[in-house]
This record gives structure tokens, C-alpha cells and sequence, in this order.
């Protein structure tokens, strides 16, 4: 708004501004709604729609320039509507997210009063679970129809809040034979272990009750391997409880853990061999040993 007595020219930029952690900010969109007093919505060059903007990147969400040429007589006023899409990092603190308004008389009458140009809005997203799930098999070898187990380690990531509730889901290839019941342990900081296992077939549910920052618990799952060739998998999920994230979808609430075995036929042994690849695992030269591959998803 101009609350001077003279016309002028005015420039706009809405901007990202920094606070710890680096949050990433995306502009949906942009729409002039208004414009009052001999003011009129014109054309607005510079719009990052759909950009990201964080501190690694450069700070304009948009921009209204001089050769833009937005001109404010005396008493004159624009509203804008923004949509701002904020994917804050995890914190165990409420995350703040910040964007800054400035205006600026750059043509005619010029600015009697600066201190009034700017100002900012801050929203505030609740703290967050980070959670990292990984699934792989108790030895490196491990002889055709012989017993051992699958071990999911699920942790807490040092930057999250408290876990509550965390379902955790574990469908084991009906190839395997569950020799025995599931068991829990908490192998790193402060967790509640799994009371109660639900077994059914093959599929495996629990309900882990707290994990705080940075802790680790261990599910020990107990099989028989069998006996034939083939490729085959482990798919673990741990699920936080929906009030605790900062986002409403759900593909990021969920993190699985694929670990897959590859078995040839008349093999007599199995080797481990740990992998990052999501895919590609690969048979060894001899065909003595079945090669079992483990891989970890973090949508």
C-alpha cells in the first residue's frame, strides 16, 4: 500500500530467509486478487513455481522488477495470494520456516519511511520421526535347509523426536519356514520393546511401543531355509504413528527394509554379501554357493 501523497513505482520480493535446520521451500502459486485506488494487477516476470528453494540454492520464490513497471499512485493498494509447499529436515525441535515480503519505491516520489518496507512470516512445523529400517540374514553362510535367522534393525535417527507406536510389519517369503517366535532386543539408547508378536503364515506384526532419538531395536526373526532354487525376499515396514510426523503422506511415514536371496539349484552353500544397490544382485562364479543380498528402501 502506498500511504504517501505522492505516485511512485514500486518493485516486490518475496524471498526464502534461513534458519537452521535447512528447511526446502516450493511456490505453488502466485495470484494478484486485488487492487484498489488506481493501482492495477500487471505482469509479474520473475515466478519459481515448482522451484526448490533452500539455503543451498538461490533465495527468490518471485519477484516484481522495475521493468515490471507496477506503478502506485498516492493511496493505492495490491493484495497477493501465495501457496507455499515447506519440506522441512527432521529436528526434535519445532521447526520454523521463514519468507520475507520487501517493497521498494524506485521511481517518483521516493520512500519516506524504509522501516515499514519488509516483513516476514514464520510458520512453525511440529517436531518429527526419522525412522531407518534394515533387514538382513544372521550369517554370511548359511547351508542349504539349515536354520537362521532374518534381523531387522529399526532406529531413530539422532535428529528425531520420540517414536510411539511404531507398527512394525514384516512379510516373510512363504519359501521360509518360521521356526520359532520373534524376539526383541534394544541394541543402541532409550526403546520399549515389543511385548506381543502376532504371527500369521508368514506375516509378522508388532507394536513397538517408544523409541527415542537415536536408539536402535533389534527383531529377530527365526527360519528354516529351503531346499529348491529361486530368487527370493524379506520386506520389513516399520510405520510411526500418524500424529507424530510432520507431513500427511503417508508413502513418507513408511520405511521398508528389502532384503532378497538368490538360490541356485543343487547348491550346497549360501553366501551373504552386503549391498547398497536397491536391485542387481548378482550369483557368484561357483555354483556352490547362493549368493543372499540385502538392500535397504527409504522412501
Amino acid at each position: 500500500m502506498n500511504v504517501g501523497t505522492a505516485d511512485t513505482f514500486m518493485t516486490l520480493l518475496d524471498e526464502y530467509i534461513y534458519v537452521p535446520p535447512n528447511s526446502t521451500g516450493i511456490l505453488q502459486s502466485l495470484e494478484c486478487v486485488d487492487a484498489s485506488g488506481g493501482a492495477t494487477c500487471g505482469t509479474i516476470t520473475t515466478q519459481n513455481i515448482g522451484v526448490e528453494i533452500n539455503n543451498d540454492t538461490e533465495s527468490t520464490f518471485w519477484e516484481i522488477t522495475v521493468d515490471d513497471a507496477w506503478e502506485m499512485p498516492a493511496g493505492a493498494s495490491v493484495t497477493f495470494q501465495t501457496t507455499f509447499t515447506w519440506l522441512p529436515e527432521c529436528n526434535n525441535e519445532p521447526i520454523e520456516v521463514i519468507n520475507r515480503v520487501k517493497v521498494e519505491a524506485v521511481i517518483g516520489a521516493m520512500d519516506a519511511n524504509a522501516s515499514n518496507d519488509s516483513d516476514r512470516v514464520s510458520t512453525f512445523f511440529t517436531p518429527c520421526v526419522d525412522l531407518v529400517v534394515q533387514t538382513f540374514p544372521s550369517s554370511t553362510t548359511v547351508p542349504i535347509n539349515a536354520n537362521f535367522d532374518w534381523i531387522v534393525d529399526i532406529t531413530n535417527s539422532n535428529t528425531s523426536s520420540n517414536a510411539v507406536d511404531i507398527e512394525f510389519i514384516d512379510d516373510v517369503n512363504s519359501v521360509y519356514t518360521i521356526t520359532g517366535t520373534p524376539t526383541c532386543q534394544v541394541t543402541n539408547g532409550n526403546a520399549s520393546c515389543v511385548s506381543i508378536f502376532n504371527v500369521t503364515g508368514n506375516n509378522i506384526s508388532a507394536i513397538i511401543p517408544n523409541m527415542e532419538a537415536g536408539s536402535t531395536v533389534r527383531i529377530t526373526i527365526p527360519v528354516s531355509a529351503p531346499n529348491f532354487g529361486g530368487a527370493f525376499n524379506n520386506i520389513a515396514e516399520a510405520i510411526p504413528r500418524r500424529e507424530a510426523q510432520n507431513t500427511d503422506n503417508p508413502l513418507k511415514m513408511k520405511k521398508t527394509s528389502n532384503a532378497g536371496t538368490r538360490l541356485i539349484q543343487k547348491a550346497e552353500k549360501a553366501s551373504f554379501a552386503g549391498s547398497n544397490e536397491d536391485e542387481g544382485s548378482r550369483v557368484e562364479d561357483s555354483p556352490s554357493f547362493l549368493p543372499l543380498t540385502a538392500s535397504t528402501i527409504v522412501p
